[in-house]
């Protein structure tokens, strides 16, 4: 089987891990923002943003190095499971002993008693993510995405019991734990890999020498990342974090569609590809003509009907996330045209200038939310898309030093697109100023989306009729 073949059958499972997944994200989340206020989804995202934390701690780029590295031994695998498992342990120690610290520095203490808890999290993720990294080492995605729908379909409906009897933040957090839990055991009974009693430091040494770059980018990506939701819950409280949680949730869901599905298969896919630059430019430029194609249209118009969207999915009691909703999506839009970056300079060898790019980002990301906390939710996302937009240029500039890839060339397949979709957003505004008010917010929405849908695509069969063609031909292999 060819490389587009194997690109396109993961692309395929991964499509359908996340249709399913977020249909039923979705809908739990609908549900819970019925049943639980602002600061509960406030509370839990600070409780997140620190599981997030030492998530990476735990990790320390093993993860990526078992999937980039060309040849694995048994005692790369029994090192790196032990070895991720005493960490965690480790850190679910010091988390119970320094809770009330911890609860301190994100700014409410109350958070001491649920971050005890939550932190079981970490311990049961570190006993399954060698499995899961396995699978998409060898390009089988069929089995993970098993696991992610039954993990979420577990923990949502802990979640909605829990939440219809009250229990507030506890019912996000027991969600979580269950998911880990049920997700952890598929793994195990899909995969074949058994750890062994054994722990050599010379094959986890070899592992971390790569693991220990992207351990310092995955940091730095995480510091630039959720910076936005530290500020929000430290100076604008967890009722004004729950909205903007909130308002990103549907872009969100919209970039995990497009963006983490060929992240997760272009990283083993270009990694292949390392030693052949040539072949690897082309696949990159290939890419980019699908990746523009799809995705603009769908973060252009999630924009344009937010204000009809976060309503009618999450209640009227959530309107006020509706402008920063429409912020997040575009941002969502400008890191995912980025997608490329990092598997590709990841194939090249480039991890110390991804370092210093991420580093970068950081320090863009944190002084822009800095000055966007006084506005809010709008003012925060308004910060996390001038962050995007500021760290594309040397994005694009570490492309074509280790890869060769033109900058004009990586954005040429966007500019048709973006002007289909611009062309959209604006006909949708038109539309919705002529809407009468009677009419019921589900219709003007399913109105809103088949007007848009049919002008990008009849505006791109003008436009760029090869590509449709090329994407209707990639969806063929993909379903085969």
């Amino acid at each position: 089987m060819s490389l587009s073949q194997h690109a396109a059958r993961g692309l395929k499972w991964q499509a359908i891990e996340l249709l399913l997944r977020q249909l039923i994200s979705l809908g739990i989340f609908a549900t819970l923002s019925r049943l639980l206020a602002p600061e509960d989804f406030g509370l839990f995202a600070l409780v997140n943003l620190y599981l997030g934390f030492v998530a990476i701690l735990g990790a320390q780029g093993l993860r990526t190095a078992i999937i980039q590295r060309r040849s694995l031994e048994s005692e790369h695998l029994d090192s790196t499971f032990w070895y991720s498992a005493v960490v965690a342990g480790i850190v679910f120690l010091l988390t119970w002993i320094l809770a009330p610290w911890i609860a301190a520095v994100l700014g409410d203490g109350r958070l001491a008693v649920y971050l005890r808890v939550a932190s079981i999290i970490p311990v049961i993720n570190a006993l399954s993510n060698l499995h899961n990294s396995l699978f998409t080492r060898a390009l089988d995605f069929r089995r993970p995405a098993i696991r992610t729908i039954v993990a979420n379909l577990a923990g949502g409906i802990a979640g909605v019991l829990l939440a219809l009897n009250d229990y507030g933040p506890w019912a996000l957090i027991w969600q979580q734990i269950i998911a880990a839990f049920a997700g952890g055991i598929f793994l195990w009974r899909a995969s074949a890999y058994r750890p062994q009693f054994r722990f050599s430091w010379r094959h986890l040494n070899d592992l971390r020498a790569v693991g220990g770059a992207m351990f310092t980018t995955s940091f730095l990506w995480f510091f630039a990342s959720r910076i936005d939701h530290y500020l929000l819950g430290r100076f604008s409280g967890p009722a004004t974090l729950g909205i903007y949680t909130l308002a990103g949730r549907l872009p969100e869901l919209a970039k995990l569609i497009t963006q983490q599905p060929l992240s997760q298969v272009s990283t083993p896919a270009l990694s292949r590809l390392q030693d052949d630059p040539n072949e690897l430019k082309r696949s990159v430029y290939g890419a980019m003509e699908l990746v523009a194609f799809l995705t603009c249209p769908i973060f252009v118009g999630l924009a344009a009907v937010s204000n009809d969207a976060i309503p009618l999915i999450f209640g009227v009691q959530w309107a006020a996330a509706a402008p920063a909703c429409a912020l997040l999506a575009i941002s969502a839009l400008v890191s995912t045209l980025m997608v490329f970056v990092h598997p590709t300079l990841l194939a090249r060898g480039a991890n110390r200038d991804y370092v210093v790019l991420n580093a970068g980002q950081a320090i863009c990301a944190s002084a822009f939310c800095f000055l966007g906390v006084k506005h809010g939710a709008a003012g925060v996302a308004l910060a996390m898309l001038a962050t995007n937009i500021v760290s594309a240029a040397p994005a694009l500039a570490l492309l074509k030093k280790w890869a060769g890839i033109s900058p004009g060339r990586y954005l040429l397949p966007c500019l048709r697109p973006m002007l289909s979709s611009v062309f959209m957003y604006f006909a949708l505004q038109q539309v919705s100023s002529s809407f009468a008010d009677s009419w019921s917010s589900i219709f003007s929405l399913a109105v809103k989306i088949a007007i848009g849908g049919s002008l990008y695509l009849g505006l791109s069969y003008v436009l760029q009729r090869s590509t449709v063609i090329k994407t209707i031909h990639f969806l063929q292999k993909a379903v085969r």
